[in-house]
């Protein structure tokens, strides 16, 4: 699946064709299920096996070094609808409006009849409380700590739940309003994939 350093061969059924301390390339067949008996005769067999090798990842991020935070002062809006299945009429107010500056807060109520029995219809209040925007500057060490954890969040993604993180290796720099912190990562990681591969006649 991606270049790599072979530390383990486990060839169950089948050829291996690399061995611990081969350096692979992504796409490189590693075990291989055709091959030739000492008559010349061409077997086929379902190869089974796992290839960990070391791998390596360089990832970046740019953290913005200026922020907004909402301030103490607010507006709230506030609006009615009614829900009729997936169709909204609106009654009154305009509480649909939303942004980075806004919380919103939606109830939803819907509505019986004597005796418990529900109605199609669901009674929709949204209310939106819109802050004043600041901007404010952080330290370069809070935007390099928000980068790294961004950094690991998005390396774990990339990852099987078997790898392993063997080592890790952070730096950052200043690109005017932002800081690129980039990550360097070393993983042990089992990179071998099932393939079909077709024997030649």
């Amino acid at each position: 699946t991606r270049d790599g350093l072979v530390t383990q061969v486990r060839a169950l059924n089948g050829q291996a064709l690399v061995a611990a301390g081969s350096t692979l390339t992504e796409g490189q067949l590693l075990v291989t299920g055709i091959y030739e008996t000492r008559d010349q005769r061409t077997y086929t067999t379902h190869s089974l096996g796992t290839v960990e090798a070391r791998t390596w990842y360089e990832l970046s991020v740019s953290v913005p070094l200026e922020i907004t935070e909402k301030s103490g002062e607010k507006q709230e809006r506030t609006a009615i609808s009614i829900d009729f299945g997936k169709k909204r009429i609106k009654l009154w107010g305009r509480g649909s409006i939303s942004g980075a500056n806004c919380d919103k807060i939606t109830y939803y109520h819907p509505l019986s009849l004597p005796g418990g029995l529900r109605l199609p219809v669901t009674l929709v209040r949204e209310t939106v409380t819109v802050y004043e925007g600041q901007t404010v500057r952080r330290s370069r060490e809070q935007a390099q700590k928000e980068g790294e954890a961004l950094l690991l969040q998005q390396l774990k993604t990339q990852l099987d739940e078997d790898a392993v993180v063997t080592e890790t290796r952070f730096s950052a720099a200043v690109e005017g309003d932002s800081l690129v912190v980039v990550l360097q990562a070393e993983c042990l990681e089992q990179i071998g994939r099932p393939v079909q591969v077709q024997a030649e006649e």
